[in-house]
């Protein structure tokens, strides 16, 4: 993944080498770095349930920016998940990117490239990782020494974009078994009323696992039909749906509000309204009734 090739690259230069073969995993430095006490490199990787980071955040990263590490050697600095930053930080970290000391490496690691401001990304190189293809896929998930069904594989294609990294991290939170409890928590939901798949939701958001909540998108609509006869209405791809509902709607009101959303869908949708200012609509106006019920 990326991360895992920043790291390998910031490895090389503290080495002096020039592959990756060549690196000595039991030398004195590559212990160092192992054990984040190398004084040439600084990662900074936020908790990944830190949504934003701020100034403060970064405060070791421009210390060390500041530090000498002699004229021969590399100093390295890799931010994880870049897009975390807040306009703040990245505002401070702009003047070292524009006049780095010589030397020096900067790699930010990011999914999400328009969150960077473009006064960095011009300054900067981008390096794209391609996905996997679906047999370096097959090989990958292989590699872990058991054998993965079709529908597992197409679990991580389809969540993890055939991604080296995202399938490493939905293996690490057994985000398929979870994925599987709330495909039955949904299917409770259609047949009794159980809320139970938003109690999970919720709990998911309060721990700011926001690519888990997007199963909850991909779980509804794998189904084809509302309380056992009618369709369900075409939904938003992402958790924007369920983050709305959460901000809006109380929990004891979800199930009625799934009702009332299906029941002007069709509605709103002739009257040609994006989508996410249908959910909006929908919203305001279901809050509106209750008041006046």
């Amino acid at each position: 993944g990326k991360m895992s090739f920043a790291l390998l690259a910031c490895r090389m230069l503290a080495a002096g080498v020039h592959s990756f073969e060549a690196l000595d995993f039991e030398s004195t430095i590559q212990r160092q770095f192992t054990q984040g006490a190398l004084y040439s490199h600084c990662t900074l990787d936020v908790p990944e349930d830190k949504r934003t980071i701020t100034l403060e955040d970064i405060a070791p990263a421009q210390r060390f920016l500041q530090t000498k590490v002699g004229d021969t050697s590399w100093k390295t600095l890799v931010i994880n998940r870049a897009h975390h930053l807040n306009h703040f930080a990245q505002n401070a970290l702009l003047k070292a990117i524009e006049e780095p000391s010589p030397r020096t490496l900067i790699i930010l690691v990011t999914e999400q490239l328009d969150n960077i401001l473009p006064t960095i990304r011009s300054r900067s190189q981008t390096l794209t990782f391609n996905p996997l293809s679906d047999e370096s896929l097959k090989a990958f998930l292989g590699a872990s020494g058991r054998t993965h069904t079709s529908e597992e594989q197409a679990f991580y294609s389809a969540f993890a974009h055939n991604a080296p990294g995202a399938i490493s991290w939905l293996r690490e939170h057994d985000v398929l078994a979870l994925y599987k409890t709330l495909l039955n928590q949904w299917t409770g939901f259609l047949k009794s009323g159980d809320v139970a798949v938003f109690n999970t939701v919720l709990e998911l958001d309060a721990l700011m696992k926001r690519q888990i909540i997007k199963l909850i998108a991909h779980a509804v609509m794998q189904y084809s039909v509302w309380h056992g006869n009618q369709e369900v209405p075409s939904l938003p791809e992402e958790a924007a749906f369920f983050a709305a509902i959460k901000v809006y709607v109380p929990i004891e009101d979800v199930p009625t509000f799934w009702a009332y959303y299906a029941d002007h869908y069709a509605t709103y949708q002739r009257q040609e309204i994006d989508e996410d200012s249908l959910i909006t609509r929908t919203l305001i106006n279901f809050k509106n009734e209750k008041a006046n019920d």
